[in-house]
């Protein structure tokens, strides 16, 4: 399975338990007590998601640099590149 087949099907498992877990708070109503533990699914979804690495380097693949005024910065983006900034492997490419 590609790192891009792995990014894809983490983000739709942490919309849909996302969702899912909105639609049982507003279900439950007053008597959502623990409401805050429901979210924590979701919450673990996006944290393996943002540690997602390049199988050959090791790299994060949400991990971003940009260059400003000969700074060079570092961000955390969704955007998936189509190759590793660091080594150029393809993620789209079986690994």
């Amino acid at each position: 399975m590609t790192v891009r087949h792995v990014a894809v099907l983490l983000f739709v498992a942490m919309i849909t338990s996302f969702a899912g877990v909105s639609i049982l708070v507003v279900r439950l109503g007053e008597d959502a007590k623990w409401s805050a533990w429901f979210y924590a699914v979701p919450f673990i979804w996006g944290i393996i998601l943002t540690s997602l690495r390049c199988p050959r380097c090791r790299h994060h693949v949400f991990k971003h640099e940009a260059k400003l005024f000969g700074v060079r910065w570092t961000y955390w983006s969704p955007e998936m590149r189509e190759r590793c900034i660091e080594c150029g492997f393809p993620f789209g490419d079986s690994s």
